[in-house]
């Protein structure tokens, strides 16, 4: 059983549990950690094995790939400040609840981000849903933009 204790530690390299993980979904998590005051490293951890359905999004070489190092994860350092950061956030939160067919059986925001930061997710996962459930034509999505992120979550499947 996944708790959100766990669902939102995300270790690093240096094992240290530094970063802050705005987002989980079952495709993977997102994590930032400060570096200095204007860099930041940014940080996407799959599940699983299957790398293939995120790596058109997090492509190398401005992305360290999963498996240099030995690690599994995409990863890319942020210059520019909290700007450069949250457009970079809303890159991969909306790689991560884009639903590749079946994929996406889950979404959590941490209530712990900073509030900014749960903004920026929320936002961007609940127009990445609904853009594709109006792809689909799920019926009554011209209204999805007033669902809760449970309803939307759950029209996907």
């Amino acid at each position: 059983m996944t708790t959100s204790a766990n669902l939102f530690f995300m270790a690093g390299t240096e094992g240290t549990g530094e970063y802050m993980v705005p987002l989980a979904t079952s495709q993977g998590a997102v994590g930032y950690r400060c570096l200095s005051g204007e860099r930041f490293r940014l940080r996407v951890e799959p599940v699983g094995d299957d790398v293939e359905t995120l790596a058109a999004a997090f492509p190398s070489p401005d992305w360290k790939q999963p498996g240099q190092g030995g690690q599994h994860r995409f990863s890319t350092v942020i210059s520019g400040g909290y700007e450069a950061l949250a457009a970079a956030l809303t890159k991969a939160v909306a790689a991560l609840s884009a639903d590749q067919p079946g994929q996406v059986t889950f979404i959590q925001i941490n209530p712990d981000a900073p509030q900014w930061v749960r903004q920026v997710v929320e936002s961007t996962v609940k127009s990445t849903i609904v853009a594709e459930l109006r792809r689909r034509k799920v019926p009554g999505a011209n209204a999805a933009g007033r669902w809760s992120l449970t309803t939307l979550v759950a029209k996907l499947a």
